[in-house]
């Protein structure tokens, strides 16, 4: 069972999203809320200004320090930051109070990937928004940071672009990988029963796909979890997007590494591209 669920947020409308899905989890599965607000050091360290010299045909960088004016509105930066984190992490412990979730907020300096990917090592989930504070100015559909904990995340992650109250149905596109079959002991063990529906998609040919998930079916049965399957033909992440919209999913699971590791890391995997465009919480493992 998750016993505590790590939340990233930076005040963004999908950050917020997160947070909310977080509540909501932590409410059904009586876990604990840890907010983590990251003032990100690119923007409140101050740019480093070099000169090159010449010395007899070599080159040398040197140091130009910058203009006092210029450490005040790193200083002052910093400060509202610092300011509006705090505001932002009452909001949240508010929310999470009238919920009746134990509450834990940490606000920290640092390189918000690598310090959330920390983070999340002390919980048994990792949440946050599908985009952050920049989205309007990116034309990725998913931040930079979130693509990158994708990747490296050490614990299941619960990528939001928006809040969905209740979680009435779940879909999870099952190929038989390891990933996926962590995916569904996380479900069993973790989170069972957060959902009324869960519905187990295969891709394939009808014939292969059966024998393949028979010895899953019977561990769901064995574990009272009620599941549909659907079979489908075509692309595993069109047909998981096409059916999620048919169905009126809530959540998508999925593991986010396919059967060919190498490739889905370089060039981007099944779940990378369904992460893109649900518009729904989707919830990796690794």
């Amino acid at each position: 069972m998750v016993q505590q669920i790590v939340v990233g947020t930076d005040g963004s409308s999908e950050s917020m999203a997160g947070f909310h899905q977080a509540v909501t989890l932590a409410e059904r599965i009586g876990a604990s809320i840890k907010c983590v607000f990251i003032i990100d050091l690119r923007k409140t360290q101050m740019p480093f200004i070099y000169s090159g010299a010449a010395y007899e045909g070599a080159y040398e960088r040197l140091y130009v320090p910058p203009d006092a004016s210029l450490r005040k509105f790193y200083d002052k930066l910093e400060a509202d930051l610092q300011d509006f984190a705090a505001q932002c992490m009452e909001n949240c412990r508010k929310h999470a109070e009238n919920a009746n979730v134990e509450f834990e907020a940490e606000t920290k300096p640092g390189y918000p990937g690598v310090e959330l990917c920390n983070e999340a090592r002390s919980g048994g989930l990792l949440v946050v928004g599908r985009r952050g504070e920049n989205a309007e100015y990116n034309r990725s559909i998913v931040g930079s940071i979130t693509e990158d904990l994708v990747r490296v995340s050490p614990r299941p992650l619960l990528v939001c672009p928006v809040y969905r109250k209740e979680v009435n149905t779940i879909l999870f596109p099952y190929d038989g990988s390891r990933t996926a079959e962590r995916t569904l002991q996380y479900y069993v063990n973790g989170l069972q029963n957060i959902a009324k529906r869960f519905i187990l998609l295969l891709v394939g040919e009808e014939s292969e796909e059966e024998h393949k998930i028979e010895e899953e079916l019977s561990y769901l049965k064995a574990h009272n979890v009620p599941v549909e399957v659907e079979l489908r033909k075509g692309s595993p992440a069109k047909e998981t997007l096409k059916l999620a919209e048919e169905i009126g999913a809530d959540m998508l699971m999925l593991g986010a590494r396919g059967k060919n590791k190498l490739r889905d890391f370089i060039v981007g995997s099944t779940a990378l591209q369904v992460l893109q465009k649900s518009e729904v919480p989707v919830l990796l493992t690794f």
